[in-house]
């Protein structure tokens, strides 16, 4: 009979949707003394979607977006259920929206956020390998005394 596969332990310091940043911190922890490896994943997100006014028609919203491009707000026609409206962003960072939607507001465009469940990929910025989770996170609290946060993570 073979012996099951012992579970193995990382601590996971970031997860990003952009890999430049990422692979940023990888780097950062590399010059710290802790090696670690940037591995591609898929996460479930919330994305926040801007959107301008309620258009009547796609005419009306080529129209709407063609003035908020000239204001400096660069939009494309999102279409949901035959409806047309400008797009003028798309952030998982809630707090990104709200500034966008803010400055829309000072220019009298009426924002609306929605968000919206989503699949994306992010790059998880794993390090060392620990046979159990409590090896895992004392080097864990090595970690946080460098300044840097951690989750255990399996393998």
């Amino acid at each position: 009979m073979e012996k099951p596969t012992p579970t193995r332990y990382s601590l996971q310091i970031g997860a990003m949707v952009m890999e430049e940043n990422a692979t940023a911190l990888k780097r950062k922890l590399d010059a710290s003394g802790f090696p670690a490896v940037v591995r591609k994943g898929k996460a479930y997100v919330t994305k926040q979607i801007v959107t301008v006014g309620e258009p009547s028609g796609k005419r009306d919203a080529e129209d709407l977006s063609r003035r908020l491009n000239v204001d400096g707000f660069p939009s494309q026609l999102l279409a949901v259920a035959g409806k047309y409206t400008p797009q003028i962003g798309a952030f998982f960072n809630l707090d990104e929206a709200i500034d966008l939607a803010r400055e829309l507001q000072k220019k009298d465009y009426p924002p609306k956020i929605t968000s919206k469940p989503t699949t994306t990929v992010v790059y998880q910025v794993r390090c060392g390998k620990f046979d159990s989770r409590a090896a895992a996170a004392r080097r864990g609290e090595e970690l946080k005394g460098k300044g840097f946060s951690f989750l255990v993570v399996r393998e």
